[in-house]
């Protein structure tokens, strides 16, 4: 494979650029993760027009990255980090390219922070966390940092294009502790942009490519508090292995909330605790075993969840531990059941709930007669088929006879019998083409698709959202669809918000440029969409 790397604004070449290609399937379709490959993933950079050559590939499906400083990295196909990439087959003998990935800058956000009496705050780490919305729950994710200097100066760079939470981490306070002897009455805490404790009240800050933005941080000075407990399971017994964490109750999910091991004793102890509401979580410890054997113990081990309010200290705390419930049920499945024959169909429940319990995702086997179990399902989840035969959709899930298709409250605890998973084998999808307003092929652009139902937007698993990038001519296409009406519209690629798709207040700006468009079952409309972008 052979192209060029450029900066998508000026088109200048980009010397140095690293270019990487990994082998993701073989030429059969097995994934590589499933078989692992015998050869390294090949490796060059950039000479100084921006060209590169790879050689000596072996056949098969590869996913094509560039990386270079000051840049944000891309996949082939993507116009920014948030729009979806594609994979480059390579057959024997084959020459794929040229290939052109246009690499936009990098952005940054710089400030100052100010202690609780206005002077410059030295050694302070400064995050900017990435606001994105994962499964139609928006979640901070990890970005980049900073510490500051002498002046009370930051600079985090490197960030992609996207919405960010500042916040400054005063030395003495890097996070709630658990390893202190003593709490200090009052301290400086974390404190998120411009000056606020609580995470619902931070304010985010938009960046686009290559964008330097303003942040500046005034520290808040509070009493902190100790909150402390026990942890028992359902049988009473005290639990002397896992982990609790603490994060906000209110705004957004965060990745990377605070975690305390429980005591051998079955106790935890957090210190140095900022005012405010928070969900208390337990889960267990797993440490060895493949990533579906580490999944198989994670549903059937016991986990917890209480709120807490602290204004001062929290003690005698019993957080307690509970085992999800056992769905059990069976496939219907509409056409010819045989092709499920020799397969490893999967069952899969997924976590719908808005709060913040900690929540892995149930799989189960579907057996020879096609019924399932599912263990370890918790609170309002959806149902879904897993790994059928292509082209297979869930059309339907019926508990007890009741409609449950788009989520049930399995609670926890519990079993639950007489489900149903209704599997039509008739796929549909959609293609289409994108012009330009002079009649040409849009080729930098993007297609967004939302359900028409503006009630499932923002549910996970059932919004029926999805990006599509169009080829050298301008079409485009989805192979697999749930029937139904939609809405669609072209974007040009470089002001797509694919992090946004789970938001509703993106999908109600994109409504009045989007038409609607029907997909029957069973039928891929071809054609039928010609949108215009300038």
């Amino acid at each position: 494979m052979f192209g060029r790397v450029i900066d998508a604004e000026t088109s200048r070449p980009l010397r140095g650029a690293f270019v990487l290609a990994v082998r993701q399937r073989l030429p059969d379709g097995t994934r590589i993760a499933e078989r692992q490959d015998s050869r390294p993933p090949a490796a060059t950079r950039t000479d100084a027009d921006g060209r590169f050559s790879l050689g000596e590939l072996d056949p098969g499906e590869y996913a094509v990255i560039v990386r270079r400083s000051g840049y944000v990295q891309q996949q082939l196909g993507q116009a920014s980090p948030s729009t979806p990439a594609r994979q480059l087959v390579v057959g024997p003998g084959a020459v794929a390219g040229p290939l052109e990935f246009g690499l936009v800058r990098s952005a940054v956000i710089s400030g100052r922070v100010l202690d609780a009496n206005g002077y410059p705050a030295d050694r302070v780490t400064v995050r900017a966390e990435q606001l994105r919305s994962v499964d139609g729950v928006s979640r901070l994710q990890a970005g980049s940092q900073a510490t500051t200097n002498d002046l009370g100066e930051f600079r985090v760079f490197g960030l992609a294009p996207g919405r960010y939470v500042v916040s400054a981490i005063p030395p003495q306070a890097s996070a709630p502790r658990a390893t202190f002897a003593e709490t200090p009455e009052r301290e400086l805490v974390p404190t998120f942009a411009p000056s606020a404790t609580a995470l619902h009240e931070a304010q985010p800050i938009r960046v686009g490519p290559g964008d330097e933005a303003e942040a500046h941080i005034h520290l808040v000075e509070a009493t902190v508090a100790t909150v402390a407990g026990s942890v028992i399971d359902s049988a009473g017994k005290l639990v002397t292995e896992g982990f609790v964490g603490l994060q906000p109750r209110e705004g957004w999910r965060v990745t990377q909330g605070t975690s305390t091991p429980v005591n051998g004793n079955g106790t935890f102890t957090i210190l140095g605790v900022a005012p405010g509401a928070y969900t208390l979580t337990v889960s267990p410890r797993i440490d060895s075993g493949t990533r579906e054997e580490r999944a198989t113990q994670l549903a059937r081990s016991e986990v917890g969840m209480l709120d807490v309010d602290v204004s001062g200290d929290v003690r005698g705390l019993i957080l307690r531990t509970q085992p999800g419930t056992t769905v059990q049920g069976r496939l219907v499945v509409e056409g010819d059941a045989s092709q499920l024959r020799g397969r490893d169909v999967r069952v899969q429940a997924t976590s719908i709930s808005a709060s913040r319990t900690w929540n892995p995702q149930a799989r189960a086997q579907v057996r020879p007669d096609l019924t399932f179990e599912l263990v370890g399902v918790r609170g309002p989840s959806v149902l879904r088929i897993g790994n059928g035969p292509a082209g297979w959709w869930t059309r339907a899930v019926r508990v007890g006879g009741v409609d449950a298709t788009d989520g049930h409250d399995f609670g926890v605890a519990r079993t639950v019998v007489d489900v149903e998973l209704v599997v039509s084998t008739r796929p549909s999808g959609l293609r289409g083409r994108v012009v330009t307003s002079a009649g040409g092929p849009a080729t930098d652009a993007v297609v967004i698709g939302f359900d028409d139902d503006a009630r499932r937007w923002g549910r996970p698993v059932v919004a029926n959202t999805f990006m599509v990038r169009p080829v050298e001519d301008g079409t485009w296409s989805i192979d697999m669809l749930r029937p139904g009406s939609y809405r669609l519209v072209a974007v040009p690629a470089a002001t797509a918000r694919g992090d946004d798709l789970g938001d509703p207040d993106y999908l109600r700006e994109l409504l009045p440029r989007a038409r609607v468009v029907s997909v029957p079952e069973g039928e891929t409309p071809e054609a039928v969409i010609v949108m215009e972008v300038p």
